[in-house]
């Protein structure tokens, strides 16, 4: 140890060159806690956006229930509207069917047990009162025409339209100027 290799070195007792040791490790040792620091606030930041997520789904599948429910009670308004206008259409025309089936028997009555004076004398009766039935008949035939379309709010009606742009050329350039 003392040869002329080591002629000109200083010497350093043992408990100096531990104490070194020991400071350089705990200097480097800090740099270790900011990093292990900086990775829990990072983990912090990451369960916080993990909840946000979490609770920013729960938020729009409320609203998107929400807009479901409306949709669906907006459906169920018009279907009931509209089967109740084709219920009323349907009595109307059973209400209509049995008034014509009471007439139908009583010309067929007329016609088949009526002493034959009497059917002459009844006939301008009877005839006035069909054509009468043709002209009623007419004016009910709106109660077919109740619209069967039940607008979609996920798929709504496509409406187009056009734009006609006379003299195309001249608007560009002088746009473009």
């Amino acid at each position: 140890m003392f040869g002329n290799e080591h002629k000109n070195h200083e010497i350093t007792k043992l408990e100096n060159i531990y104490n070194n040791h020991c400071n350089s490790i705990k200097n480097e040792s800090k740099e270790l806690k900011h990093k292990w620091d900086r990775l829990n606030n990072y983990l912090k930041l990451l369960n916080e956006k993990i909840i946000f997520v979490r609770n920013y789904k729960t938020e729009r599948s409320l609203e998107l229930d929400e807009v479901f429910d409306k949709m669906k009670s907006k459906l169920e308004n018009l279907m009931h509207e509209k089967l109740t206008k084709l219920i009323n259409s349907k009595n109307d025309v059973n209400h209509r069917l049995r008034y014509l089936e009471g007439i139908k028997n009583t010309i067929e009555n007329e016609l088949n047990e009526a002493p034959k004076s009497e059917l002459i004398s009844k006939s301008d009766k009877l005839i006035k009162s069909l054509q009468n039935l043709e002209k009623e008949d007419d004016i009910k035939h709106d109660l077919l025409n109740i619209s069967l379309d039940l607008p979609s709010d996920i798929h709504p009606p496509y409406e187009s339209s056009y734009f006609i742009v006379n003299d195309y050329k001249k608007m560009v350039e002088k746009f473009r100027r």
